[in-house]
């Protein structure tokens, strides 16, 4: 009785020992870099939409860390959609980034059709927050009417 009495106390101290909390980087200097400055997308006909591109978010540090945000600044009335990390929408919250990890943001574009024959530009930007920075990312497609 007395081995098993000291079997499980050493068993709940190697248990206590063995725990390691998840902890965030916080601080302002954190970096996080990105696989591109900007994304653009040549000549997109309206009401048929692009092709999809991407960008990666890279977290360079060797601890978590959360971004509060990953948003399109236009918010519904953008003509952009966005992925982030699997979640479809205008606004992602609380992402949490392992420790020298990433994840994949996705970015299509649908627009609108108007009276004009002429080329036009649409655009718009994506913010990443996180420990009080901004990042942000320009979005840009050259629009044209068709008639199909």
């Amino acid at each position: 009785m007395k081995n098993i009495a000291q079997l499980l106390a050493i068993a709940f101290c190697l248990l206590m020992i063995s725990c390691k909390k998840d902890t965030f980087i916080t601080s302002t200097n954190a970096t996080l870099t990105v696989s591109v400055d900007s994304l653009y997308f040549d000549t997109v006909f309206a009401t048929t939409g692009s092709v999809t591109q991407s960008f990666k978010i890279n977290n360079t540090n060797n601890q978590k860390i959360k971004l509060s945000t990953v948003k399109l600044l236009k918010g519904l009335g953008s003509s952009f959609k966005m992925n982030v990390n699997g979640i479809s929408a205008t606004q992602a919250n609380d992402i949490d980034i392992e420790a020298n990890d990433s994840i994949y943001v996705f970015v299509t574009v649908q627009i609108d059709p108007n009276n004009n024959t002429l080329p036009f530009i649409v655009t718009d930007s994506i913010q990443v927050s996180y420990n009080g920075n901004d990042r942000y990312i320009p979005l840009q497609a050259y629009g044209q009417n068709a008639i199909f």
